[in-house]
């Protein structure tokens, strides 16, 4: 196929640093069929996962202005700067599509919205983060996108009755995780993993995963995990919170949350383990892995823990509850530190019962949560957008018919 007759796919990324959307996004591009398409990403602003897209297709940031840094963020001149250099990416790329990668507004959002070309919009987001922003701006977007997928089929949901995005517009394509590349990067052992990390072999190790927000429930797991330690004062029990960045852990709430860990006398339990471009690496080193979030859409972190056979202990909120399904992990009905705590003890009572749920979880994952399958319900969606003989009636119908997440039990 020439690339003239290939389909010109611009992604456009809200975000550029680690956290779930962006990861999703650098996996679903890296296995996008290139006989098929020709693909390439635009950002709102440099990060760190930069570096891994431009390995994968070609990238485009906005320079940075000299004077930004001394300017309001959305100063006149500096918009039509970026208006200039957004011009000139869509000329360069020549998009049939432009493939939006979060509800979230920005100017190359907005824009792309008004271009006269082919428009899907992937929501990463459910309840409070999608309820925080402006409701004119949902309504342009999901009424001027030709598709709108949910990450869940509780995000479909919620965009269907809160949004009323209509049924025949939306599609579900669960967050996905490429299996064997991850299974690739695993440590050879968890005792070896939690050496690299300075844990004690021999200890316990509870943990989670995310850049700390009270949206992720830091607060849960260190009020729960004081209830713990107390529940087993003959057992080396430790915690770990796996992610986020230098910036981000300088910030209020995750300084606040180091000063309610002293508070609690878990200086010496609890450890924090900033950003890491493969967390597979830290997540090895876990005995029982917690979701500890108030709302969650569908954690890549939870999907790459279960993988890895560690035992889930999470909240029944957005939807997490379609991952940990039949027995593939511990669901905890109503958010709060004592239930949470309730269950991390229930979860350590029933060692003997780990690698049964374990396996559970690992099954789950490589059968419906495996990006390089679910890529191609994705890659089959835009062929049927941009097909000249695309029929604009029912056919999201067939795709929802056909897609692998829709046929799960």
């Amino acid at each position: 196929m020439t690339d003239e007759s290939k389909i010109r796919v611009l992604f456009v990324s809200f975000q550029a640093n680690r956290s779930g959307a962006p990861r999703f996004l650098h996996h679903l591009v890296s296995r996008f069929d290139r006989q098929k398409f020709q693909v390439s990403a635009l950002f709102k602003r440099d990060g760190p996962i930069i570096e891994e897209f431009s390995r994968v297709c070609p990238v485009h940031v906005p320079p940075r202005s000299r004077l930004a840094r001394y300017l309001p963020p959305r100063l006149k001149l500096e918009m039509r700067g970026r208006k200039r250099f957004f011009r000139r990416i869509i000329k360069e790329t020549r998009p049939d599509l432009v493939y939006l990668n979060t509800c979230g507004q920005s100017d190359f959002a907005e824009w792309s919205l008004d271009l006269p070309v082919h428009k899907v919009v992937h929501f990463h987001e459910i309840d409070a983060s999608v309820m925080a922003l402006n409701h004119e701006w949902l309504r342009k977007l999901t009424t001027q996108s030709d598709a709108v997928i949910g990450c869940s089929s509780a995000v479909s949901d919620f965009l269907n009755r809160c949004l009323s995005v209509p049924t025949s517009k939306l599609l579900t394509v669960h967050e996905s995780i490429p299996v064997a590349e991850l299974l690739a990067a695993r440590a050879h052992s968890v005792a070896e993993a939690k050496r690299t990390l300075g844990i004690p072999s021999d200890a316990l190790l509870i943990g989670a995963c995310g850049a700390p927000s009270f949206r992720k429930g830091v607060d849960l797991l260190i009020e729960a995990a004081r209830t713990v330690v107390d529940a087993f004062p003959e057992r080396r029990i430790h915690f770990a919170w796996i992610g986020g960045h230098d910036g981000v852990h300088e910030s209020f709430y995750p300084r606040c949350m180091r000063d309610l860990v002293d508070r609690l006398n878990l200086n010496e339990r609890f450890h924090w383990i900033r950003d890491l471009p493969k967390p597979i690496h830290a997540q090895c080193a876990l005995d029982i892995a917690v979701v500890p979030s108030r709302e969650d859409p569908f954690p890549l972190a939870m999907l790459e823990m279960m993988l890895l056979e560690k035992p889930v202990v999470a909240y029944s909120v957005s939807g997490i509850p379609e991952a940990l399904m039949d027995g593939a992990g511990l669901l905890i009905d109503r958010i709060s530190s004592s239930n949470l705590a309730s269950g991390l003890i229930d979860m350590i009572n029933r060692q003997s019962s780990w690698s049964q749920i374990g396996r559970q979880a690992r099954e789950r994952v490589q059968s419906f949560y495996d990006i390089s399958t679910n890529v191609k319900t994705i890659e089959r969606l835009l062929e049927d957008l941009c097909s000249p003989m695309a029929v604009k009636e029912g056919y999201m119908t067939r795709f929802q018919e056909n897609s692998p997440a829709m046929n799960q039990r």
